[in-house]
Protein backbone atom coordinates (compact mmCIF):
# COMPACT_ATOMS: atom_id res chain seq x y z
CA UNK A 1 0.00 0.00 0.00
CA UNK A 2 1.60 3.21 -0.99
CA UNK A 3 1.76 6.66 1.18
CA UNK A 4 -1.02 8.28 -0.95
CA UNK A 5 -3.59 5.59 -0.46
CA UNK A 6 -3.25 4.71 3.13
CA UNK A 7 -6.25 5.79 5.57
CA UNK A 8 -5.29 8.49 8.20
CA UNK A 9 -7.67 9.65 11.11
CA UNK A 10 -8.61 12.65 8.62
CA UNK A 11 -9.52 10.78 5.66
CA UNK A 12 -13.24 11.54 4.34
CA UNK A 13 -13.72 7.80 4.22
CA UNK A 14 -13.65 7.55 8.03
CA UNK A 15 -15.65 10.47 8.35
CA UNK A 16 -18.43 8.83 6.62
CA UNK A 17 -18.54 5.34 8.53
CA UNK A 18 -18.09 7.36 11.67
CA UNK A 19 -21.55 8.22 11.33
CA UNK A 20 -22.81 4.64 10.35
CA UNK A 21 -23.78 3.60 14.01
CA UNK A 22 -26.22 6.48 14.59
CA UNK A 23 -27.49 5.72 11.09
CA UNK A 24 -27.94 2.16 11.86
CA UNK A 25 -29.92 3.00 14.86
CA UNK A 26 -32.35 5.62 13.42
CA UNK A 27 -32.94 2.70 10.51
CA UNK A 28 -33.61 0.29 12.99
CA UNK A 29 -35.93 2.03 15.22
CA UNK A 30 -37.55 3.09 11.48
CA UNK A 31 -38.07 -0.89 10.81
CA UNK A 32 -39.63 -1.82 14.13
CA UNK A 33 -42.23 1.22 13.80
CA UNK A 34 -42.85 0.26 10.38
CA UNK A 35 -43.80 -3.42 11.68
CA UNK A 36 -45.96 -2.37 14.57
CA UNK A 37 -48.15 -0.05 11.99
CA UNK A 38 -48.69 -3.15 9.70
CA UNK A 39 -49.28 -5.22 12.84
CA UNK A 40 -52.13 -2.80 13.53
CA UNK A 41 -53.42 -2.53 10.19
CA UNK A 42 -53.61 -6.68 10.15
CA UNK A 43 -55.34 -6.90 13.62
CA UNK A 44 -58.21 -4.40 12.11
CA UNK A 45 -58.77 -6.36 9.15
CA UNK A 46 -60.59 -9.09 10.98
CA UNK A 47 -64.10 -9.28 9.07
CA UNK A 48 -64.87 -12.11 6.93
CA UNK A 49 -64.48 -10.24 4.11
CA UNK A 50 -61.54 -8.17 4.98
CA UNK A 51 -59.92 -11.48 4.81
CA UNK A 52 -61.54 -13.22 2.12
CA UNK A 53 -60.29 -9.69 -0.06
CA UNK A 54 -56.77 -9.45 1.40
CA UNK A 55 -56.31 -13.59 0.68
CA UNK A 56 -57.22 -13.20 -3.20
CA UNK A 57 -55.78 -9.78 -3.88
CA UNK A 58 -52.21 -11.09 -1.80
CA UNK A 59 -52.39 -8.34 0.49
CA UNK A 60 -52.30 -10.15 3.49
CA UNK A 61 -49.50 -12.29 2.35
CA UNK A 62 -47.41 -9.08 1.44
CA UNK A 63 -48.37 -7.19 4.37
CA UNK A 64 -46.68 -10.15 6.40
CA UNK A 65 -43.89 -10.31 4.03
CA UNK A 66 -42.88 -7.14 4.63
CA UNK A 67 -43.43 -7.42 8.72
CA UNK A 68 -40.79 -10.46 8.16
CA UNK A 69 -38.32 -8.70 6.75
Amino acid sequence: MSEASALNLDSDVLQLLNSLPEKFVVDFANGIDVARERQRYIAGRNTFFSRMYDGFTGQGARHQAEINA
